[in-house]
């Protein structure tokens, strides 16, 4: 019972005294009620909506043969979208990229996936971490949604449970959102 609560003592205290890598303290994300929504990290900003730079959206599986990460990546102001077909979404944490060399430009996907800045729920634009999860994303084979919002250098991250029926609230909504999405493209 002792090393449990010192073992969360000392994580609690990691957490609340990170620092972003320009060495300022992370603070809360204030977001205002509009269908622009702003994230501020430091001196930088996200914004969901036309002025965000990108959203990628997906779905990744870790046990499955062929296709198992398929990936769009969206551009707000050029209503440009791309897909990943290649699972590079795998290497992505480590090297930092993913290969969108595939362009949709079919006007019907564009105007759907065009919409999704403004479904995105408050919860996860009031994030304060870079990356989070909701559910447990593919566990017992059951796949994953993967989310990203960026502007600029700064971006959060979201790895979300295909398993609907484990969210709750907005969060759940949003995923069974992304779902109808992804059925379509």
């Amino acid at each position: 019972m002792n090393k449990s609560f010192l073992l969360l003592a000392w994580l609690l205290f990691l957490i609340s005294s990170c620092k972003t890598p320009e060495g300022k303290e992370k603070s809360a994300v204030p977001i205002d009620s509009h269908a622009v929504h702003t994230v501020t990290s430091g001196d930088t900003a996200i914004y969901a909506g036309a002025s965000s730079d990108y959203i990628i959206f997906g779905r990744f599986c870790g046990e499955c043969m062929g296709e198992c990460a398929t990936m769009y990546k969206f551009d707000p102001v050029n209503r440009t979208l791309f897909a990943d077909h290649s699972d590079s979404y795998w290497k992505y944490h480590s090297d930092g990229t993913m290969k969108f060399a595939t362009t949709i430009s079919d006007p019907a996907v564009i105007a759907l996936v065009q919409e999704i800045p403004d479904e995105i729920p408050d919860e996860l634009l009031h994030a304060e971490a870079g990356e989070q999860r909701f559910g447990c994303p593919d566990c017992a084979d059951g796949c994953g949604i993967f989310f990203e919002i960026g502007k600029g250098k700064i971006s959060r991250k979201f790895y979300i449970d295909n398993q609907t029926d484990k969210l709750e609230g907005d969060v759940k909504a949003f995923a069974e959102y992304l779902q109808e999405v992804l059925a379509k493209i």
